[in-house]
């Protein structure tokens, strides 16, 4: 195509994204765990052990 005019035509669409969002549920995880759970501890504040 040497010497021609040429009609380019750029088109923009979303790509259809291959990677799955990973929900608590699809990792084997109980609906509502983690909202239940979180701040849920009433005992003495934890200590991380020294190594």
């Amino acid at each position: 195509m040497t010497n021609e005019e040429l009609e380019v035509m750029v088109i923009f669409q979303p790509l259809k994204s291959s990677v799955q969002v990973e929900t608590p549920q699809t990792l084997g995880w109980m609906p509502g765990f983690f909202e239940e759970v979180i701040g849920g501890w009433s005992g003495e504040p934890l200590e991380r052990g020294k190594f």
